[in-house]
């Protein structure tokens, strides 16, 4: 049995999708990244292009609201698994996550200025276009 198949931790790893922010040089350099696991004692971060980390970092989650010093444990390509050295702070950057109810504008389609017709327009026969029509699978049937 290999380390990958034990997968011993010290705190349960959970899935996330967090936009996240490491800062080092006391704050004066940032690179974004996108938390991809977090747990208590650290987290695993993916970057768009190749960084060159430091040893030691502070990560920033703004969703959370919180800001950890991090250490890098390991690093596979653009991906980097970090160990939380400290508490969390509270951070200066923080973001809700919320979604607001859609309700369609009556007069989008309207110029400006122009009063809305009291009689609905016409409608019209709908085309198929080549996405929408129906085509027999690829490859042989079953």
């Amino acid at each position: 049995m290999n380390d990958i198949q034990k997968n011993i931790r010290e705190s349960t790893r959970r899935r996330a999708l967090k936009a996240g922010l490491v800062s080092y040089h006391n704050d004066e350099m940032s690179v974004p990244c996108t938390v991809r696991d977090e747990s208590e004692s650290g987290a695993r971060l993916q970057f768009e292009r190749h960084v060159n980390l430091p040893a030691s970092f502070h990560l920033t989650v703004p969703l959370d609201g919180k800001k950890w010093p991090a250490a890098v444990q390991w690093t596979k390509g653009l991906v980097c698994g970090v160990r939380f050295t400290g508490p969390a702070v509270p951070s200066d950057i923080h973001r809700n996550q919320y979604i607001e109810h859609y309700q369609p504008d009556e007069n989008a389609g309207q110029e400006p200025g122009a009063r809305p017709s009291a009689t609905p327009a016409p409608e019209t026969e709908i085309q198929p276009t080549p996405s929408t029509v129906r085509r027999k699978p690829f490859g042989r049937r079953k």
